[in-house]
This record gives C-alpha cells, structure tokens and sequence, in this order.
C-alpha cells in the first residue's frame, strides 16, 4: 500500500469560485532505506485537474526517495556540468540528504522528477535551486524589490485566497534578478500579523514565476491550517513581528531592478555557474526520471542559519558581501 493510512493521509481541497475544479492534495507517506533510515515526508500539490494533481503528488514523493536511496552508497555516481559538459565522479552518499564534503549540507532543493522531456525536468530543478539562493539573497542581503500589487492584482489574489477560508488579511510580494536573467518571485502571507504561509518560484518569465510563488503560497498554508505542525506555528509573536519588520527592512532598501527583459534561454552569471547535473533514480524506480542539481558556489539547502554551520560559508554570500551573522536579520524561516 502507497499510503500508510490513505483516508488520513491524502486530502481534497476543491475551489469553488473557479470554472475548473481546482484541487490541492497532500499526503503523508514514509520509506524504509537500506533497513536503517526511515525518512518521511509531506508532499503536496495543487492542479485544476485531480488526476494530474496525484501524479504531481505522487512526482514529488519519488523525489524524496530518489534522493534518499543513496544514503549510505560507496559507489561513484557521475555529475555533468550544465556549462561546460565536464564530468565528475562522486559517491553516492555525497548526492544524498545531510551534510556532505562535496556540496555542503544538501535537502531536496534542487530536484526535479517527471515523464516528460529530460531538458524541461533539468530546468526545473535548476529553478528551485536558483529560487532558494534567491532567497537566500533577499532574507540576508536585502537584496530584493517590493512588488506593489495593483489595486484589481490585489483583489483578485486575496479572493483566491479567502474564498475557500480565510487564509489571509495581508499579501506582501518581493521579487529579485541576481544570479540569472531569470526572475525570482517571494510571497508572504499574514494574519493578524502573523505569517502563515509562504511561496517562492523562479522561471524566466515575470509573471509566471509571479503566479507560481502565489500557487505555493496558498498550497502551502492551506495545507497547514488547522495543524498544530506547521511551519510557522512555532514562531512566537516576537519573532513574528520581527519578520514583518524585517520584510520592511527590505522594502526600504535601494535594490532596483533595472532589466525586466525576458529570455528563452537561462543564462547564469559568475556567483552561479558552477551547476552539476545528477540522474538520481537510474534503473531503480519505473516512474519518470528524478534529476537533482549541485553547487560548490552556492547552497543546496534551504537558507538557514543551521545549514550555514553546517556547510561553512559560500562563494555566493562572498560575491554579495552578506554577513550572515549579523544579528539584526532573523534566521530565515521559509520553506
């Protein structure tokens, strides 16, 4: 069975304003790898069709298996450069969660599966793992432009929303272009003055890596609603206000975009073209392929300060001149 317990464990969401069905799913599933780790995880997906939303679901669980296989692997897995076609060998348990030699502290960020073209499943994760840098970027180098939405933007986009629950009284939109020609788009969601939930996305096109961030972030805090387990349910109303702070520190900061052509082609600068390329399931799992990205330069983690102590600091916070110590600037809390 799939799913340890399916009733509990996979959940429909279904938008009533739309002309589609729109459904969210999640579910909670766990893998035994090689007898010693049991490594669970919440996957979640959101799509106007249901079947779709299920293999996204199902997409995102293989990831984490994928990922999770190699843990203990002595064996050499190679790695392509995405610039420069070079290869390089590693052992399996340096492509795999923790914190590694190679790469530093490592997490799903970065990994993309599916049945489609091997280019469009590439991209994807090179995406994800600009997204978090991105991140990275705006929490702890401010290095990020606020997003005023237009007075319909913003009616539409808390009516999408409100209208299933009343998710949110405030949006706040941050958007930066540092490591690419590509746009990374950050959403944050508040209640009374609390976060409660979060999307980021990154694509090459302005407003669909806007549209995708506002996609997660309402996936996301749906999911987590009435849970005692969310993110965002452990920050003290201190630290929650901090983060709004913070977001203004932010607003009021002198980063301008001046560029807002848009490209087909993903270009990279210096501080980001060190990507390697991994096909992580190989013959193992039947469904689709399973790619994950690395980098030396940058992090292959989620921005916070317990993965920096672990993987020390990057070229990337160098290039940008960010003190991630500085004791001004929260620990970044979004996933």
């Amino acid at each position: 069975m799939f799913f340890r317990d399916y009733k509990n464990s996979v959940t429909f969401f279904r938008r009533k304003f739309e002309l589609g069905e729109v459904c969210t799913h999640y579910g909670l599933q766990s893998f035994i790898v090689k007898s010693k780790y049991e490594l669970p995880w919440t996957g979640s997906s959101i799509c106007k069709n249901k079947n779709m939303a299920v293999r996204k679901l199902l997409s995102e669980s293989l990831e984490r298996l994928a990922l999770g296989y190699n843990m203990e692997s002595e064996k050499e897995i190679k790695l392509l450069s995405f610039n420069s076609n070079n290869i390089i060998s590693v052992k399996g348990k340096e492509v795999s969660y923790g914190s590694k030699y190679v790469f530093g502290s490592i997490d799903t960020t970065g990994t993309a599966s599916g049945v489609f073209k091997s280019d469009d499943i590439i991209n994807k994760a090179i995406f994800e793992l600009l997204e978090k840098n991105e991140l990275l970027l705006l929490w702890y180098g401010l290095l990020a432009e606020e997003y005023k939405l237009s007075d319909e933007e913003h009616e539409d986009y808390m009516k999408y929303f409100n209208d299933l629950y009343v998710l949110t009284d405030e949006i706040r939109v941050f958007f930066n272009r540092n490591l690419s020609n590509g746009f990374g788009f950050f959403v944050f969601l508040f209640k009374d003055k609390k976060l409660v939930g979060a999307g980021c996305a990154f694509n090459l096109v302005f407003k669909k890596a806007l549209f995708s961030a506002i996609q997660e972030a309402y996936n996301l805090t749906i999911i987590y609603r009435d849970t005692s387990f969310g993110h965002y349910k452990h920050l003290t109303d201190e630290e929650h206000k901090e983060v709004l702070n913070h977001l203004d520190r932010i607003s009021l900061s002198k980063y301008k975009i001046d560029n807002f052509n848009e490209s087909k082609t993903l270009e990279l600068k210096n501080c980001s073209d060190d990507i390697y390329i991994c096909f992580l399931n190989r013959c193992k799992f039947s469904y689709g392929k399973t790619i994950k990205v690395y980098s030396k330069k940058m992090y292959n983690c989620l921005p916070s300060r317990y993965n920096f102590k672990r993987c020390g600091e990057k070229e990337i916070l160098k290039y940008f001149k960010i003190d991630i110590h500085n004791n001004e600037i929260p620990d970044c809390c979004i996933i």
